[in-house]
């Protein structure tokens, strides 16, 4: 009734087309969603997050419908993620075409399941070396704040793969405020 407008954070599973229509109503123009990973095997094993993709694509069409517009929250250089799966991510994002894409390293957090994951595999480094936001110097580079090991991707692999999802945000990112 105010009339302002304003940003939400939403599930997926939450962003039916009804839903999307009542928060343009009332002046929503922004829904902010994880997608985390675009490996549906991988976000649901290690994420917890059971969305399927065709779940999120039909969720980022009912935004566009609406009027709304969407940004997604992507996290990569996750224990055991491949390049693949990375490149998963990307295209997702690709197919969505949201009006913002975000995407951050993995920073192993205590109390969750993958820290403990990364804990077990002995993938933690020290956390000084750990970089906490990605557009920390991205200039130099990207790196895994966990180790390189054999059942996940290299560092010179991760920063390729986050070079490329830099240069998508840089030309897609529409959002002005």
């Amino acid at each position: 009734k105010v009339g302002v407008p304003f940003s939400i954070n939403s599930r997926v599973e939450k962003m039916t087309g009804n839903f999307c229509h009542r928060a343009a109503d009332a002046n929503c123009d922004t829904i902010w969603f994880g997608i985390e990973s675009g490996d549906y095997q991988f976000r649901k094993t290690m994420l917890g997050r059971k969305m399927t993709n065709d779940q999120i694509i039909l969720a980022a069409k009912n935004c566009h419908d609406a009027g709304i517009n969407r940004l997604t929250f992507n996290m990569v250089g996750m224990p055991f993620e491949k390049k693949e799966q990375m490149m998963q991510t990307l295209r997702l994002n690709e197919t969505i075409a949201p009006e913002f894409f975000y995407f951050f390293t993995y920073i192993p957090l205590k109390g969750t399941k993958l820290f403990e994951i990364a804990r077990e595999n002995d993938l933690l480094i020290d956390e000084s070396r750990q970089k906490v936001h990605y557009l920390d110097d991205y200039d130099h580079g990207f790196s895994l704040n966990i180790r390189e090991h054999p059942q996940g991707m290299s560092n010179n692999d991760f920063n390729d793969v986050c070079q490329t999802m830099k240069r998508f945000q840089d030309a897609n990112n529409r959002l002005s405020h």
